[in-house]
């Protein structure tokens, strides 16, 4: 009984703290499958007509469901099943292949090496072993194995696919790996290979890969007020808004949503503007009165002409990533408001706080920029991130068309 408490504890501990999170659909569809793994270990037993045995553990399973049912019906104010919506949304109605589509087995021809990386041999023969198909109903081995297995075939019925959908079962995929390894007569090897493999590839992709949007939003954080507007002409989901932001300013940023309405000839916010930047500013002439914008380098010569007659300067150039992947360039660029606009005393004493509080590690260099009229001077900074620790200051005059 005491087992069964925290179980169920956990579960409900792990279902509520995860709930406002994109990966809780996910998760829910763990907990389906983890219940469906339990059940058909113990399926053994009811052949056995040990009928009190399968009556606990259903029982474990029920409250469980209940209990999922309940939170997730609180959260939403009325009834629901967040599986059932899950199978509602992207099996029947197929919303989901509007952001992409994969073959049916993508999740173990790619999803799968690219996430695990060494540790996917292990993985595979722990699936191998006699244990694995030992169906007792105290072979904890097996209801993980089932557990993933299930998991993993649910969301291949799904046409779009995404390697972030398996964060949910990777700690159950690396203790797999790990019972398997003790056995292996070249876990030496493995384990060289596991940290040759995995240490370079973290750095990779914690320290530089796609940075870009991270640093900038660093950067805007420190620079900006509630009053201030800001507008993102970037990819869809690319850029981390009022979660990293922590200011109450206002956003605004190209949408993507499916077809919900099932309309004909869809077109969503953002593949409008990048088919014709032109007209999508013509179209929503407030999206010019933003006080910053921010933009892939890759969209600067289509956008250009519109910064440039309505007074918009660089100040930002951020390093993203070392391959251009369609829309997302390989630096992010900060643009601002000119001078004839905007408050230059607010953005000196921005700026002040900023460098004097916020990322040391950014080089400073103070750029003479040409206003829209000759006659009009003043001082906006352009940054860029360097791995030093101390601030350069250096003038230089430029203008928007010449960087």
């Amino acid at each position: 009984m005491t087992h069964f408490v925290y179980r169920f504890i956990f579960v409900l501990c792990n279902h509520f703290l995860l709930h406002a999170t994109h990966q809780r659909s996910n998760l829910d569809t763990f907990y389906t499958a983890f219940l469906l793994a339990k059940t058909t270990t113990y399926f053994y037993k009811l052949l056995l007509k040990d009928l009190h045995e399968m009556v606990k553990h259903c029982r474990i399973v029920l409250v469980v469901l209940f209990a999922v049912i309940g939170f997730d019906s609180w959260w939403y104010g009325k009834m629901t099943l967040v599986p059932l919506q899950f199978l509602l949304f992207n099996i029947v109605n197929d919303f989901s292949k509007f952001y992409g589509e994969h073959s049916w087995h993508w999740y173990f021809t790619n999803a799968l090496p690219s996430l695990m990386g060494p540790t996917l041999f292990p993985l595979v023969l722990s699936f191998t072993s006699k244990q694995s198909w030992n169906f007792n109903g105290n072979n904890r081995v097996l209801i993980v194995q089932l557990s993933v297995v299930l998991y993993i075939l649910c969301h291949s019925l799904v046409g779009h696919k995404e390697i972030r959908f398996l964060t949910p079962i990777v700690p159950l995929l690396n203790l797999l790996s790990a019972l398997k390894l003790p056995s292996l007569r070249w876990r030496r090897i493995f384990l060289i290979l596991f940290f040759t493999w995995n240490i370079p590839m973290m750095w990779y992709l914690s320290m530089r890969h796609q940075r870009g949007v991270l640093d900038a939003t660093n950067f805007l954080r420190a620079l900006i007020s509630s009053e201030d507007r800001v507008l993102y002409l970037m990819p869809c989901h690319s850029t981390p808004l009022y979660s990293h932001l922590h200011v109450n300013a206002t956003l605004q940023f190209l949408t993507c949503p499916p077809n919900l309405h099932k309309m004909k000839n869809y077109v969503d916010e953002a593949d409008k503007f990048y088919e014709n930047p032109s007209n999508w500013f013509m179209a929503n002439p407030s999206s010019l009165f933003a006080h910053y914008l921010i933009i892939f380098d890759v969209l600067l010569d289509s956008v250009s002409a519109q910064l440039d007659s309505n007074g918009f300067y660089l100040i930002g150039n951020f390093f993203h990533a070392d391959i251009v992947q369609g829309r997302v360039g390989r630096r992010v660029l900060f643009t601002v408001l000119s001078y004839s606009k905007m408050h230059s005393a607010s953005i000196a004493h921005n700026l002040e706080c900023l460098t004097k509080r916020h990322m040391p590690n950014i080089q400073l260099q103070l750029g003479l920029i040409v206003g829209a009229t000759n006659d009009l001077l003043h001082y906006i900074p352009l940054f860029f991130i360097h791995f030093n620790k101390t601030i350069k200051i250096t003038c230089c005059k430029r203008e928007l068309s010449s960087i």
